[in-house]
């Protein structure tokens, strides 16, 4: 191959130099061109920019969110995987029939504690009421009175207490929901 004059036809780009003056090429190929002269350095230069003319490279990120890709992704991925597109959302199927029901479960463990303490709660209330009253009736007024109000206070302020959670919790709730 010979190389061609330095002709008006073959100059070398501005936009094929890099900031520092020389060309923007592979740091090999500047190591093998430094022995030549400037003239020669450019006519090969110019000669290889003809060649390999312009090229773009194009990145794409395709982002997506949830338990399925988009429908292109799935069409791409069973094309080089025959069956694949079945597969993941045969997954996704099982996986949300999982989470479902063990969101169930906790829902329905919550739900079984919550009762369990409400009739804990109401036998103690009970008991501690019959004490109080068995303590009026055998003559300890004062004492008798005291764990009898005591016993009521309780009793309402984990009533007052209960209901304002439950209603800063729904609250919560929707506005996690909107966002």
């Amino acid at each position: 191959m010979s190389i061609p004059p330095l002709e008006e036809n073959f100059p070398v780009a501005p936009r094929d130099y890099a900031d520092d003056g020389k060309p923007d090429l592979p740091p090999k190929i500047l190591e093998s061109l430094e022995g030549l002269s400037q003239p020669q350095r450019d006519r090969i230069i110019a000669a290889m920019m003809s060649e390999i003319g312009e090229f773009e490279e194009e990145t794409s990120v395709t982002h997506f969110s949830g338990p399925l890709p988009p429908p292109d992704i799935l069409r791409q991925m069973n094309e080089i995987v025959p069956g694949a597109a079945a597969q993941i959302i045969n997954m996704t199927v099982s996986q949300s029939e999982h989470r479902k029901a063990m969101e169930k479960c906790v829902v329905e463990g919550q739900t079984k504690q919550s009762r369990d303490g409400q009739r804990y709660g109401f036998a103690i209330a009970i008991i501690v009421i019959l004490i109080s009253g068995f303590l009026v009736y055998n003559g300890h007024d004062i004492a008798g009175t005291i764990l009898g109000g005591v016993d009521l206070v309780a009793l309402v302020a984990v009533f007052v207490t209960g209901k304002a959670s439950q209603k800063s919790n729904l609250k919560g709730g929707a506005s996690s929901q909107e966002d």
